[in-house]
Formats: C-alpha cells, sequence, structure tokens
C-alpha cells in the first residue's frame, strides 16, 4: 500500500500543510519541506477523490489546490531561480497535473462534462511560460533550471495542443540545454529527437 492510501485527518493535515508553508516562506530551498508537502499533496489528493464522487466538485478543488501551490513555486522560483529545489517541486506539480488530466475523461462536445484540470489550468501554465520567458530574458547565459522549467510546461501544455510554434520553441530550449549543461547534453539530444 502507498503513504496515499492512509487517512489523515484534515485537521492534521491542514495543520502539516501550514506549517510546510510556513518552512517554505522562510527559506525557499528547504528541500525537505518542499518534500513533506509534496507527501502531503497525495493524501489532498486522495482525500479528495475518496470523500467526494462529484467529479466537478473535485475539480474545482484541485484546481484551487494547484492554483495555491503554483502561487508557491512561482514566488519561490522569482525570488532564486537557479535553486533547484523550487524547480523540483514544479516538475512534481506539472506530474500530478497531467496523472489528474489522464484519470478524466471528458467527452469531445459534452458541455455537461467537468472540464480537465488540464483545460482549465491551461491558462496559468501560459502564464507561467511567459514568466519564465521573462526569467530568461534577464539571464540569458544562465538559466538551466529556468530552461528545464520552460521545457516542462511547453510539454504539458502541448499535450492539450501541439503546435509548430512549441514545438520549435522546445527545440531551441534544448538545443540550448545541450551547450549550457554538457554533463546531460546526450538526454538532451535523446528528447530532440522525439520531438
Amino acid at each position: 500500500t502507498s503513504s496515499s492510501s492512509v487517512v489523515i485527518p484534515q485537521e492534521l493535515l491542514q495543520s502539516e500543510l501550514d506549517f510546510t508553508t510556513s518552512k517554505i516562506k522562510d527559506n525557499f530551498s528547504n528541500f525537505s519541506a518542499f518534500h513533506y508537502r509534496s507527501q502531503l499533496l497525495d493524501h489532498v489528493w486522495n482525500e479528495t477523490t475518496v470523500t467526494s464522487n462529484d467529479n466537478e466538485s473535485n475539480n474545482k478543488r484541485m484546481e484551487k489546490i494547484l492554483q495555491e501551490e503554483f502561487q508557491i513555486i512561482e514566488d519561490a522560483i522569482c525570488t532564486e531561480p537557479d535553486d533547484q529545489t523550487s524547480w523540483w517541486y514544479h516538475a512534481i506539480l506539472l506530474d500530478k497535473l497531467v496523472e489528474q488530466g489522464s484519470n478524466q475523461t471528458t467527452a469531445v462536445g459534452d458541455s455537461s462534462a467537468p472540464s480537465s484540470l488540464l483545460t482549465v489550468l491551461g491558462p496559468r501554465l501560459q502564464e507561467q511560460a511567459a514568466l519564465f520567458r521573462e526569467l530568461l530574458e534577464d539571464s540569458p547565459g544562465g538559466g538551466k533550471w529556468v530552461r528545464l522549467g520552460l521545457l516542462r510546461v511547453l510539454q504539458v501544455l502541448g499535450g492539450e495542443s501541439s503546435s509548430t510554434t512549441t514545438s520549435e520553441e522546445q527545440k531551441s530550449l534544448l538545443r540550448e540545454l545541450m551547450e549550457t549543461d554538457r554533463d546531460r547534453s546526450q538526454r538532451y539530444h535523446e528528447l530532440l529527437q522525439q520531438l
């Protein structure tokens, strides 16, 4: 059984989330707080889906949670853009979003069906992409983590709607990463070949 199958009382869960928020705001590089928070989110997701069969209500709750988590991570990224801790947590949030989106089935053209979280949070991810591009403009020579974060956001957005522009931007980011992060250049080359 996974740790998320254990039910944690709501009051305790909220108290622990508040604790991690406090620790993260004290120090955006606090990997332990981000890691613990990621574990708590598993319980939040589990509780949301177990306590209600109403997909639309679950989506709204998960959307609110992800909006709050994205705000925390954006604050951290804007404060310390080269700190891998915040980017690690960002990747987890994107994975959660994709996982939740893939667990939902919305019939095309069915206006009564709840919108997928990916669709609802698409504008937020577009804003994130713009923010990350701005961060790259401010530090054109560096920004490995910013490039990786932007790449991941574009990959998630690309799953929703594929465009030539997005694909070209992904290729450009991968080429830049091959130059700036030579230790992992083969990995980036393989990803480039998949586009």
